[in-house]
């Protein structure tokens, strides 16, 4: 089990247009022990395909996806 200081959990639904500004700021902090779960509530838009690259290329990231 991974060590965090703290969770980051980013709810989502049909936002494209900012989640990888949010995403890259997050990314930017300095401070390494912290974990970003993104959960993607079935958006219809390309939400999915914005969060899924940063969410597997970063260990630090979980991606949670489908019609919650």
């Amino acid at each position: 089990m991974r060590h965090t200081g703290f969770s980051i959990i980013m709810p989502t639904y049909n936002q494209a247009a900012f989640i990888r500004r949010a995403i890259a700021c997050l990314q930017r902090q300095t401070y390494s022990e912290w974990e970003l779960i993104i959960v993607n509530d079935g958006s219809n838009d390309d939400t999915e395909i914005y969060i899924r690259l940063p969410a597997l290329n970063n260990s630090t990231s979980t991606l949670i996806t489908g019609k919650l």
